[in-house]
């Protein structure tokens, strides 16, 4: 059994990263991976209690995914961008 979930993302960089200004074109990334350890996974929250209502569990699973993937994986000058199957 794996102990790690992989998901794809891109990022998108829509300010210079010198000046501040908005590009006239915003830059999309290739795609890239990010890896997620499952104890860290499930030492996040009390995924019992919120797998209860299915919301509820889909709304937090993508709060986890993008907030620890903006945090470890890309620039403050970048957004994440996941795709709804991620």
């Amino acid at each position: 059994m794996d102990k790690t979930i992989v998901i794809e993302f891109q990022t998108r960089e829509e300010y210079c990263r010198c000046c501040d200004q908005k590009l006239a074109t915003p830059k999309t990334s290739e795609v890239r991976e990010f890896e997620f350890d499952k104890a860290d996974i499930m030492s996040w929250g009390n995924w019992k209690e919120i797998s209860m209502v299915e919301e509820d569990l889909r709304e937090s699973v993508k709060d986890y995914v993008y907030e620890t993937s903006s945090f470890l994986a890309i620039s403050p000058f970048e957004k994440l961008l996941i795709e709804e199957s991620e």
